[in-house]
């Protein structure tokens, strides 16, 4: 009964309580307030081979990416290096769990469509619960109902991924340290080619659908940074890379540095700490999994891209929706190749031979890169998680200042309609966010 507990403490650390003051020239201040949880404590003392499902439990949301970040980091604790033959099948759950936060974004966005990439204000004056209410499946099933069908469809076939190969679709079971407690036969995986065929269509109206929507003009210009691995989408497994903001050229540093580049501080205004990369904010996610990546998609996601308008980047944060639409489209894509290539690994799990050591893993979850380190000896000894909202938070803050100085300029907004603005400011980046916490309470001050 601890777990579910620890892991809700994980996802309420990051959850932004904005408070907005305007003066008499409408010049908004910013503050977000949050509630600081560390993530390290309840690994202390655990046995090792608990390190990946505690893991994913506590950055919250992200099970499979955390559970191969977990098993990776813990891996390499016991290995020196990460063990390859019985893990190559660990990358299938990340196509089975990219479809869910992409059409989640758009179901619960809003009572209509352009809602979904925050086209749409709310009217002024609607009262926060009615505001509140608009933002549920069941009201956009009202209006959109074939969109809304098509996405449970779409998060349908990503569990029964999750189920095959996880044991259950919320937070799997079946990863260890050194592979999985059982590894699937192809017959078992045999029925799901057809199913993610089908997936295909869905996921390829989703593109044509989202890439109407009527987007807002916006740019950031924070450095992107994703992991990259040469001749594939990065998904599991990479090299954290940065693709500069200012244009200049990428970089890339091995993940055992991590903690050298990206640096929490702490800042007046936040009981939390704020991650920095190489002392300048940053920007992790779809946007940045694409620009750096987007060489290395599948040709259908690659079509995709180009019917969808996206260029070779795109730094329009409202846009990220119609990149996450094009991401599933290539994860539908990769299970596929993975399913029609696969070969039953002799045993489920290779042996790691424990010894003192410290280990480093790094996934790519649908809300941006999430790292993990753990120490141990027999037992673990320390542990750290820097979850991808902990290291979006700066770029959320600046987007946030940008908006809502935009809407003082251009006349005074209700509180109901700066909530909807800054709620859609913040799922650009997270979309996964309004699924684990109330994570927006919107104070304006007008004196």
């Amino acid at each position: 009964m601890t777990e579910p507990t620890r892991r809700r403490e994980a996802d309420d650390a990051h959850a932004p309580n904005r408070h907005l003051r305007t003066s008499d020239r409408h010049r908004p201040r910013h503050r977000a307030a949050f509630a600081r949880r560390g993530l390290r404590d309840p690994h202390r003392g655990r046995v090792l081979r608990r390190g990946p499902r505690l893991q994913a439990q506590e950055t919250g949301r992200p099970e499979v990416p955390g559970l191969h970040d977990g098993g990776g980091s813990a891996d390499r604790v016991r290995a020196g290096s990460r063990p390859q033959p019985a893990l190559r099948p660990r990358r299938l759950p990340g196509p089975g769990g990219i479809p869910e936060p992409g059409h989640r974004r758009a179901r619960t966005a809003g009572g209509d469509a352009p809602h979904a990439c925050g086209a749409s204000p709310v009217p002024a004056g609607t009262g926060r619960s009615r505001c509140r209410r608009r933002v549920s499946a069941i009201d956009l099933a009202r209006t959109h109902r074939a969109e809304v069908e098509r996405g449970l469809r779409l998060k349908q076939t990503g569990n029964a991924l999750m189920e095959l190969l996880g044991g259950r679709a919320i937070h799997p079971v079946n990863v260890r340290v050194g592979g999985f407690h059982r590894a699937p036969t192809r017959d078992e995986l045999r029925p799901l080619h057809g199913r993610l065929k089908r997936a295909m269509d869905d996921a390829w109206a989703t593109v044509r659908w989202v890439s109407r929507f009527d987007f807002p003009d916006a740019h950031c210009d924070e450095d992107f940074l994703a992991l990259a691995e040469p001749g594939r989408y990065a998904i599991a497994s990479g090299t954290p890379t940065v693709l500069p903001g200012d244009g200049g050229p990428q970089r890339a540093f091995p993940v055992g540095d991590f903690g050298e580049h990206v640096v929490e501080r702490q800042v007046p205004h936040s009981t939390a700490l704020q991650a920095e990369l190489d002392g300048r904010r940053h920007l992790t996610g779809s946007l940045a999994r694409y620009a750096i990546n987007v060489q290395w998609l599948s040709p259908a996601a690659r079509q995709a891209a180009r019917e969808a308008g996206l260029g070779p980047v795109c730094r329009n944060p409202y846009r990220s929706i119609v990149v996450r639409a094009v991401e599933v489209v290539y994860a539908i894509d990769e299970a596929m190749r993975i399913i029609d290539a696969y070969e039953p690994p002799p045993r489920p799990s290779v042996e790691v031979p424990p010894h003192a050591g410290t280990g480093h893993g790094a996934t790519e979850a649908p809300r941006g890169l999430l790292y993990h380190t753990l120490a141990a000896d027999g037992t673990v000894s320390d542990a750290r998680l820097v979850p991808p909202t902990a290291q979006n938070q700066g770029a959320i803050e600046e987007d946030l200042r940008r908006l809502v100085q935009a809407a003082m300029d251009d006349g005074d907004p209700g509180d109901a309609e700066l909530t909807a603005l800054c709620e859609r400011a913040i799922r650009n980046h997270d979309p996964c966010i309004s699924c684990s916490t109330h994570f927006l309470e919107l104070t304006v001050d007008r004196s």
